[in-house]
């Protein structure tokens, strides 16, 4: 265990640190012995890295800022998922634009691009073409019928019938 010095004062004394392999043991201790959903953890983690970010480096504003969110390995998909979310709750949409497919400053030129339960129009517009790369579809479980009420009106033919995951062309 390795203290981290230099937040005494703050934290109330030396924090000690964690190997992987015990942040493993406290991650599993959180879900199986106390109950915590792996979704919570997600949230919390997301929601303090968006406010660190907002605050940090986006002045306490994030309205207008452009961000670009990444993660790396050790399961820290979910948060960044989050952190993502909440940063363009607030006001940040970096990437493309969903609606109109017009792309922000900065928008990364994926390879792949996943977009969920249906396609959004802005990835079947042209300007959105460079950015895109192989687009694929995801099923998350939406039933064909939700389509169908009077606020969509969308029919749905059977898109997931053979798969979860569907190239779009």
């Amino acid at each position: 265990m390795n203290p981290i010095h230099g937040m005494d004062e703050q934290a109330g004394g030396v924090i000690p640190s964690l190997s992987i392999e015990q942040m493993v043991e406290v991650d599993r201790a959180m879900v199986e012995d106390f109950g915590t959903l792996l979704l919570q953890m997600m949230e919390l983690a997301g929601r303090h890295l968006a406010h660190l970010a907002r605050e940090r480096f986006l002045a306490g504003d994030a309205r207008g800022h452009d961000v670009v969110v990444l993660a790396g390995t050790g399961g820290n998909g979910g948060g960044a998922l989050v952190c993502a979310r909440r940063l363009a709750g607030w006001g940040a949409p970096s990437g493309l634009d969903g609606t109109t497919g017009t792309p922000g400053d900065p928008t990364i030129e994926a390879t792949a691009t996943l977009t969920l339960a249906l396609p959004k129009h802005g990835l079947t517009a042209v300007s959105a073409r460079p950015y895109v790369g192989e687009p694929y579809l995801a099923d998350i479980g939406v039933p064909p019928q939700l389509y169908a009420r009077p606020r969509l009106g969308i029919t749905l033919p059977p898109v997931f019938a053979v798969s979860d995951l569907v190239r779009l062309r």
